[in-house]
């Protein structure tokens, strides 16, 4: 018996529709015809026209690097105690400008520990001084000195304090000796290289200037 042309239409319809459903099935095998979305990383499948797209989790770490200031104080110059005895071996020497009650002439010995010892002569207080003395000067009259260790420390003693030249000195020059003014208003610093600071209440300069050229600072 010949085959109905609607029938064969109808078989033919169910026919496509039922490869259309394989084809959804396979490329979706959870619900025919929905869409998965995949967010965690996956392999890359290709079959036939259905295709998945891979989607790679990417993670990212910023390293935070935290730095806390530091302040690095240099500690104070510190001075101990002036000494009651002598330390070492006399470094110094200065005579009495004039004769004292008994017409004799004496002398002070300077010693590194600032210790100043005194032979027929008036007893004068020791100073401190942050490094090792190294000479002293007395004012006239003999009233008072000073007196300088080698980094340009100065001590002063019975006179006005005139402020040291440590600050002065070039990175390894050292101070050597140091001298009164003759009228007792500041002494004169000598260093390993040969120059010359002046100390009054005036100035603090070098080279050391002339009495006139002191100026106020």
């Amino acid at each position: 018996m010949a085959a109905n042309p609607r029938t064969a239409r109808m078989v033919a319809a169910l026919g496509i529709t039922a490869l259309s459903a394989l084809v959804i099935a396979a490329c979706n095998p959870g619900v025919p015809g929905a869409t998965t979305t995949t967010t965690a990383p996956t392999a890359t499948t290709t079959a036939g026209e259905c295709a998945t797209t891979t989607t790679e989790a990417t993670t990212t770490t910023e390293a935070t690097t935290t730095t806390e200031a530091t302040t690095t104080t240099a500690p104070p110059t510190t001075t101990a105690p002036p000494p009651s005895a002598p330390s070492g071996i006399a470094i110094a020497i200065a005579g009495e400008q004039d004769a004292g009650a008994d017409g004799v002439n004496g002398y002070w010995l300077l010693y590194p520990n600032g210790f100043v010892d005194a032979v027929d002569a008036p007893g004068r207080p020791a100073v401190s001084l942050p490094d090792a003395a190294v000479d002293f000067a007395f004012a006239p009259g003999d009233t008072g000195y000073w007196a300088i260790d080698g980094a340009g420390h100065v001590a002063a003693a019975g006179v006005a304090d005139h402020g040291d030249v440590a600050a002065l000195l070039n990175p390894g020059e050292t101070t050597t000796g140091i001298v009164a003014f003759s009228d007792g208003s500041g002494y004169l610093a000598l260093t390993n290289e040969g120059r010359v600071f002046a100390a009054t209440a005036a100035v603090l300069a070098w080279p050391a200037p002339a009495a006139a050229d002191h100026v106020s600072i």
